[in-house]
């Protein structure tokens, strides 16, 4: 039974690390062929019109008002789509925003859906933190705030 217990924890290790390799690539690729951005240690925001439409609508409004909060992304990407489904300005945000106008970010295969920040270190994901309905109803500000 210990055996066991010990190859499904060596199993569950390796497939995530698994997982983020893949989604590292992913990124790393959309980045650089979308953007001509090289990932290094960076903290992105990616949000499209997948996942939840209250979160990233609360999400774009929260960043347009509160702008200060933009400082905290290395690089905001926004699939066109989603600006287009909104109606919203690509000008509310600062320079740091990228729009996707080819819609890629869309289709990329990673779990980031909605609005989603990506820690990355030596071109690796690190850690991806999605935005819910309960923390876009109930902690908002603390979503965009990096912790210290």
């Amino acid at each position: 039974m210990k055996n066991i217990l010990i190859f499904l924890t060596i199993l569950m290790f390796f497939s995530c690390s698994t997982i983020n390799n893949d989604e590292s690539k992913t990124i790393n690729k959309y980045m650089m062929s979308t953007f001509k951005i090289k990932l290094k240690t960076n903290t992105i925001m990616l949000i499209n019109s997948k996942g939840c439409i209250y979160c990233t609508n609360s999400a774009y409004m929260f960043l347009k008002n509160q702008p200060e909060y933009l400082k905290s992304f290395d690089h905001i990407v926004v699939s066109k789509r989603f600006l287009e489904e909104i109606n919203g300005d690509d000008k509310a945000f600062n320079s740091k925003i990228l729009i996707d106008t080819s819609n890629l970010l869309e289709r990329l295969n990673i779990s980031a859906q909605g609005v989603a920040v990506l820690n990355i270190k030596n071109a690796s994901i690190i850690k991806i933190t999605s935005l819910t309905p309960q923390v876009a109803k109930e902690h908002l500000t603390q979503f965009f705030t990096p912790p210290n």
